[in-house]
């Protein structure tokens, strides 16, 4: 790998630390890897939403100062902004706004967002999703512009959004800059997509890259290398784009990730990654 790959900006994520460890011990965890960026995911069980925001702001603040390392992204988890229930949509908006202020507070730059969940069995009408999905977002880039933050929408797989292609198609029907895309790797390859061509489509747009391994008839984010997502071409992908934004290794595979981000940290520096010793 070219000496310019350290020129990524890593991060870990915490949502494998969900059921594991605390947050605070999470961010020290990582930290102590070798990790100096960190994806916050901001769900239950490691952040309240119903919490006054200022508060969660000051204590994430003072756990990512004392682990060393700096929140570069923020990301949620069980949302469904689509849900054909109103009262779920509703505490979906409420929560992703909470999330648009908290990352505003912390000066994070990023939100990920899922674009929703539909069922596999009777699937909500691509002209209902849509339409709901442009509503909830027009709301929460509205929020976005006030808090600073730009909201990156996932490819996802819930059977809603799985390719760029469907996430740019429903940006252009917005009206606002505050609106990006991330690309997960495993989620990608599992909808039947090339991880680096689907970089390639989001273009412009890229704002946050996830990866982490999966099958393509089995979908995992699992540890680098004992799958099938080709890394080295994803970041290869991520150089010839000029890639600036937060890269974000989600392991969450039900273990315990220390050992696994430890143990795959020698594999994370072969592609270029810098990690502190």
């Amino acid at each position: 790998m070219e000496s310019n790959a350290t020129s990524l900006r890593l991060s870990a994520a915490t949502f494998g630390y969900f059921h594991h460890e605390p947050p605070d011990i999470a961010l020290r965890e990582v930290g102590n890897i070798g990790f100096t960026e960190v994806e916050l995911t901001a769900g239950h069980p490691h952040i309240d939403f119903r919490r006054p925001v200022a508060q969660v702001a000051a204590e994430v603040a003072e756990w990512a100062q004392t682990a060393g390392v700096s929140i570069t992204t923020l990301n949620a988890a069980e949302l469904n902004l689509i849900s054909p229930l109103a009262d779920v949509r509703e505490i979906s908006l409420r929560h992703y706004r909470w999330c648009l202020e908290l990352a505003g507070q912390l000066r994070v730059d990023f939100l990920v967002l899922i674009p929703g969940r539909r069922s596999l069995f009777a699937p909500m009408p691509d002209a209902e999703a849509n339409a709901l999905f442009d509503e909830q977002l027009g709301a929460l880039a509205a929020t976005a512009d006030r808090h600073d933050v730009t909201i990156a929408v996932e490819t996802a797989p819930f059977g809603f959004m799985a390719r760029v292609a469907e996430i740019r198609d429903a940006l252009a029907r917005q009206a606002s800059d505050r609106l990006a895309i991330t690309v997960d790797a495993a989620n990608v390859l599992f909808a039947g997509c090339d991880p680096s061509q689907q970089l390639l489509e989001a273009g412009d747009l890229m704002s946050v890259a996830h990866f982490s391994d999966t099958w393509r008839e089995r979908l995992a984010h699992t540890r680098i290398g004992t799958a099938e997502v080709d890394l080295a071409a994803y970041v290869r992908t991520l150089h010839e784009m000029k890639f600036t934004g937060p890269v974000v290794y989600e392991l969450a595979d039900g273990q315990h990730p220390t050992e696994g981000l430890r143990e795959d940290a020698a594999q994370l520096r072969a592609l270029g990654f810098a990690l502190s010793p």
